[in-house]
This record gives C-alpha cells, structure tokens and sequence, in this order.
C-alpha cells in the first residue's frame, strides 16, 4: 500500500499534543512510499492547517527519489521526523520499521528523533528495478546526489557509505548511538 498520513484526534493525543509536545501534531505516515508521497503529505498538512508536527514514520521504503522529495517537503514545512508506530506502546511494540528510501525521508526533519526501542532504522544499496540497468555513470551521479542531499539535511555521508555495504537484499540497522554519530538522528539539536 502507497504511503497514507493521518493524525490521531482523540482526547488522549490532543491533551498529549497541548501538554507534552507544545502544539506540535504527530502525523502517522505508513506504508511504501511512491512519487505522490510528499504531494499528499503537503496537502494532508494544508487541509488539516498543520504547521507544527512530527512525521513518525513505519515504512520498508520504495521510491528513492519519492524518498528524497518526501525529505525536502519535510523541510521545506519545518517538521520533525521520528520513527513509531501508531500503535505503538511503551515497551509493548509494535516496533516500527523506516528503511531504505524511508531513511532518506527521515533524514529531511528539522530534528530527527530515534530510539532503537521504538522502532528501527535501516540502510542499504540504492538500486534500479530489474528490469533496468544502471550505467557507471548514473550510479556515480546518483551517489555524488545522495551524499549531497544528506549533506544538505545535515547529515554525515558516511550515513551513504555504510548504507552501501548492505546488498539490495539486505539491510544494516541501526542502534541508537550510530544513528547520533552520523547525525542522522540528532534529537532535537540541529
């Protein structure tokens, strides 16, 4: 299923939201994200007059540059980013999942907050569908655009790096003080 953002209006979230997060909305955003991800997720926050949130994240990826400009809008609006579950709690799981293209999405909050408790952040190979092939070239071009967008977001290439030692098939997950050390979680300090 294509990515979906939502927000909880319960009574529990909105004292929750007043009383522990200043005002800030959580959007939930769940699923496999394609092209239209950050288009829907600019219109969810203008239809629903969102101007202070955190995106938590629960998604195995999808389109890299899905992934990408889903992190720019994330910016662009000024919100945060997390990795959680709706259904999430405390020490009872569900852990969520942010992996692949979703770490790039992740990488675009203004601050970026991940506990490995929660839910899990993982990094691998870029890669083309099968049935395309990538020359030398598009791939040195896709790295050097990689490294420089987490650059951009304030975030350590070697991020891209590590990333690139897991297979397509594979995935390197990270544990809390790693995800810090590439400053891909910086947990509220920018």
């Amino acid at each position: 299923e294509t990515m979906q953002f939502w927000i909880d209006t319960s009574e529990q979230a909105n004292f929750r939201r007043m009383t522990l997060n200043g005002g800030k909305h959580e959007i939930f955003a769940a699923g496999t994200i394609d092209s239209g991800a950050s288009l829907r997720l600019s219109m969810f926050a203008t239809l629903h007059q969102i101007d202070h949130a955190i995106v938590y994240f629960d998604s195995p990826g999808g389109s890299l540059s899905g992934g990408i400009e889903l992190g720019r809008t994330i910016r662009k609006l000024g919100f945060e980013t997390g990795v959680k579950s709706a259904n999430y709690e405390y020490e009872k799981g569900p852990l969520a999942f942010c992996a692949s293209a979703c770490a790039y999405a992740f990488a675009g909050g203004t601050a970026r907050f991940y506990d490995d408790r929660v839910g899990k952040l993982g990094l691998h190979q870029f890669y083309a569908n099968e049935n395309i092939n990538i020359s030398a070239e598009d791939a040195q071009f896709t790295s050097g655009y990689l490294i420089d967008y987490l650059d951009e977001m304030g975030v350590s290439g070697k991020a891209f790096s590590l990333g690139s030692k897991s297979t397509r098939n594979e995935m390197t997950w990270l544990n809390t003080p790693e995800a810090e050390e590439l400053a891909l979680a910086n947990n509220g300090i920018e």
